[in-house]
């Protein structure tokens, strides 16, 4: 980890080396320090999370940064700012303390799902668990604005004046189209695309069932590639509502399109659909 003008290395054994300048103590690891899992470096203040969930900070002290919330325990990842200290804890929420003068350290009410929180100078990042993230804290150099939209995001970093997240590609499919249908059969059309760039495919294909909502008889492709694909079934009971949704399996698992449906022709063209 890299602060202003000095680092911290985690060694295999647990036990944190400092060098550089150490003008307020940054540097002086704690005598018996042991256990360290992470570690974090802000402008004059080192951290280091504890297996037992616990956190040590030392060296400046000048907005309180070095004093750990009494109580905190649970901790399983932490972040250090400019002068202001970030800790996750096991549930899902946020511990924030030191220098308060943007708001950096006002956690958000009802913050929760928190799976990741970094630092930058002046504000306070997290990452939920759903891919969404949220900034509080200093505005003045359009940190917090984050693109609009912005989701499916894995990491995140925060720098002095900016700040970094790292988006998944999501795969994107609209409802197949119907091409021709038959007293028995019926030809589906559909396209896959990426969302925040690309990956590959390991499955596509089409799921038709009789019930809304189909999740079973998944023809698959097998195709591995995005764009447009056809798919045909000749099985199909005739005169039958028959439901269908677009497939495909990624890295992130399967993702469906949403439904559509077509009725397959009855076996005497004039006779009533049911319901009708």
């Amino acid at each position: 980890a890299a602060g202003s003008e000095h680092s911290l290395a985690l060694k295999l054994d647990g036990t944190v080396v400092a060098w550089g300048h150490t003008n307020a103590g940054q540097c002086n690891v704690p005598a018996g320090l042991s256990n360290v899992v992470a570690i974090a470096a802000g402008y004059e203040h080192s951290m280091a999370l504890r297996s037992d969930g616990t956190v040590a900070v030392w060296g400046n002290n000048s907005y309180g940064q070095t004093n750990v919330p009494a109580g905190l325990a649970d901790v399983v990842a932490i972040a250090a700012g400019y002068e202001h200290s970030l800790a996750l804890r096991s549930d899902g929420t946020v511990a924030a303390w030191g220098n308060n003068d943007s708001g950096q350290t006002y956690v958000p009410e009802g913050l929760s799902n928190v799976v990741a929180v970094a630092a930058g100078a002046h504000n306070s990042l997290a990452l939920r668990a759903d891919g969404t993230m949220i900034v509080w804290g200093a505005t003045n150099v359009n940190q917090c604005p984050f693109p609009i939209g912005l989701s499916n995001v894995v990491a995140m970093a925060g720098c002095y004046n900016h700040h970094l997240a790292l988006v998944r590609a999501v795969p994107e499919l609209g409802v197949p189209s119907v091409l021709a249908v038959t007293q028995t059969s019926a030809v589906l059309g559909a396209a896959a695309a990426w969302r925040n760039g690309a990956a590959s495919l390991s499955e596509r294909g089409t799921v038709w069932g009789l019930d809304p909502d189909p999740v079973a008889n998944v023809l698959a492709e097998g195709g591995t590639e995005v764009g447009a694909y056809r798919h045909e079934r000749t099985d199909l009971p005739s005169g039958t509502l028959i439901h269908f949704r677009g497939y495909v399996v990624c890295g992130l698992g399967p993702t469906y399109s949403m439904d559509g449906s077509l009725w397959t022709i009855p076996p005497d063209p004039e006779a009533s659909r049911p319901g009708e």
